[in-house]
């Protein structure tokens, strides 16, 4: 786990974080950062401090970070360092500390891409243990993701075993969706695909 405070990285910054150059360069400090982080490691954007932020400056940066860990999947991992270029980052983004301003923009933000995000609610050591989901989330993938939590490691074959339909096919679709939205991790295990949450315990809304 890699976490990354927003405030005290930037010395000297106001804690209203408004607007998409400041974004941008905060992404760009962020990415920077993190070259050094592990394949597939959590990275936790800490807002602590944070007092409120526009939409603008939540895309250049929180949502900017997402979309490059989504557009990482079809990149192999091989257990070094985060691949890291213009449009890829191999981690799972997570943030954290939000004050309900912050919260009701992020929010807002995310329905209106059709993302979603895990907010850290509980950290130990070095690992989230407990998180919440923001955004948006069709209610197929959200019972996948619950199933997936809920078993600690599953695949679509076990999971078609429990319930079908969906098919196989259908469930393996499913968890390869919760892969790229960066919610859940995979192995592979044979001919097989293993899925477990990036969080142990995970709430919704």
């Amino acid at each position: 786990m890699f976490v990354y405070s927003l405030l005290s990285r930037h010395e000297g910054v106001s804690p209203q974080l408004y607007g998409a150059t400041l974004g941008q360069a905060h992404y760009k400090g962020l990415i920077s950062t993190i070259q050094g982080a592990l394949a597939e490691s959590v990275v936790v954007v800490d807002f602590s401090g944070v007092e409120a932020t526009t939409a603008s400056y939540l895309k250049a940066t929180v949502i900017a970070l997402l979309e490059a860990a989504m557009d990482s999947v079809n990149e192999p991992s091989r257990g070094g360092p985060a691949t890291v270029s213009k449009d890829r980052v191999n981690v799972f983004p997570v943030v954290s500390n939000l004050s309900p301003e912050v919260a009701e923009e992020l929010q807002t933000v995310l329905e209106a891409r059709r993302l979603p995000y895990l907010e850290a609610l509980r950290i130990s050591g070095t690992e989230v243990t407990q998180a919440r989901l923001r955004g948006f989330i069709e209610a197929a993938p959200a019972e996948t993701l619950e199933r997936v939590v809920t078993a600690r490691s599953t695949s679509a074959t076990q999971l078609a075993t429990l319930q079908s339909p969906p098919t196989a096919t259908g469930w393996s679709n499913r968890l390869a969706d919760l892969f790229r939205l960066r919610l859940v991790r995979r192995i592979k295990e044979g001919r097989n695909w293993l899925y477990s949450p990036v969080v142990s315990e995970v709430s919704f809304g």
